[in-house]
């Protein structure tokens, strides 16, 4: 299942794991002419497993149910669009389709992207609840919450510089280095401002200025801290180019002349234009009517308020699931071309359970940006690391 929340399963099903493949135009092909088509896909997980496809209510070709109250009939939108109740709805699918097609015993695996990943969380909390057994997690680019936020420009830093360095606006930058001293040295000197010395202040705020394209002084007037919209001016004003931030390594050049900061952190070709183009093909192609396909819920705000609850931790709850279910493995990835979810901070809120689980939980650094399977060579890898789970897991039954 995909993320948003209100994203339909199309991307992962035809450009990631299913078994026919729709290729995806690479940050290199924007300005040439693409040829979309459907193929088959060798490396698709259906040659070891069987697979289904999610879409929660109202995306892709599902529908809210209707009930009736006197002679009106009104959608259950409250039944559905809840944090709680879209995660209860999807086991309930879940349960249904165990039971139906009585796979009892088989081996289960929940594969998760974005906040499908806090979806699938979730659903592995509603399988321990039932006293059932979860063969394994996927979890892709995991927009996963935590007792404690990981927050601050230093979970940004890496993959800023990655971003600056594919675009050769700065020399080329090792990401695990960049980590390195965003880890050692970045965060540390954000935690004791303004207390820390002139001397400290300057060397950090030189290192970050050489990685960002941020002036020097300007990062001492705040705090040796920005946002992403001060890199997104940056990138504007400098370099007249507007990045994505769910792939930096996509970019808008064309900007409006009379108003460029309006085209700054634009969703521009690695997510919403390719799965509106892929729709439209498929469309195009008489694979189903237009009318009849709605990638995006109308109402996917009303999920958000609660995610950021402290209290309902990702983290706390694989924890309790890892320590009861022995033999569950989490993969986790992510893209260090990722804006939205940086890897950073997915390494910060998961690195005692991955210290706790060594040898069963894995967090997987891929050079893509949040999909990483629209990338041809990331997309092999992840599959075959799903796999090579999948195999590992029924050689030890």
């Amino acid at each position: 299942m995909n993320g948003g929340p209100s994203a339909s399963s199309i991307m992962l099903h035809l450009s990631g794991l299913g078994p026919k493949h729709a290729p995806v135009r690479q940050p290199d092909e924007l300005n040439t002419d693409f040829n979309m088509t459907l193929s088959e896909s060798p490396d698709s997980l259906l040659t070891i497993a069987d697979l289904v496809f999610i879409d929660p209510p109202d995306t892709g070709f599902n529908r809210k149910t209707t009930w009736s109250r006197g002679d009106r009939e009104q959608e259950q939108e409250d039944v559905y669009f809840t944090e709680e109740d879209d995660i209860s709805d999807l086991y309930q699918y879940i349960d249904h389709l165990i039971s139906t097609k009585r796979l009892y015993g088989r081996a289960i695996y929940i594969i998760g992207e974005s906040y499908g990943a806090h979806r699938a969380v979730g659903i592995a909390r509603k399988f321990a609840e039932q006293f059932r057994s979860l063969a394994g997690l996927v979890l892709i680019s995991p927009a996963l919450t935590s007792s404690t936020q990981a927050e601050g420009a230093d979970i940004y830093l890496p993959a800023v510089a990655s971003i600056m360095s594919f675009h050769n606006f700065i020399p080329k930058e090792d990401y695990n280095n960049v980590s390195q001293f965003s880890v050692e040295h970045y965060r540390k000197a954000l935690a004791v401002y303004p207390e820390s010395s002139a001397q400290l202040e300057n060397e950090i705020a030189n290192e970050v200025s050489k990685l960002t394209l941020l002036e020097v002084s300007w990062l001492l007037n705040h705090g040796l801290s920005y946002s992403l919209m001060d890199i997104d001016d940056v990138l504007v004003n400098q370099k007249r180019v507007a990045i994505d931030h769910y792939d930096g390594r996509y970019v808008k050049k064309d900007l409006n002349s009379k108003n460029p900061q309006s085209d700054r952190g634009m969703l521009l070709q690695s997510y919403v234009s390719i799965v509106d183009r892929l729709a439209t093909w498929l469309a195009s192609n008489g694979y189903y009517e237009p009318q009849s396909y709605q990638w995006k819920s109308r109402q996917p705000s009303n999920f958000l308020p609660n995610y950021y609850v402290p209290f309902n931790s990702d983290i706390d709850t694989m924890d309790s699931f890892l320590r009861a279910r022995t033999r569950t493995r989490v993969i986790m990835t992510c893209g260090q071309y990722d804006l939205v979810v940086p890897c950073r901070a997915i390494e910060r809120k998961t690195h005692k359970l991955r210290e706790r689980f060594k040898e069963r939980v894995t967090l997987d650094v891929y050079q893509s940006g949040h999909m990483p399977y629209i990338d041809p060579t990331e997309r092999k890898k992840l599959l075959k690391s799903i796999k090579d789970m999948i195999s590992s897991a029924h050689k030890s039954l």
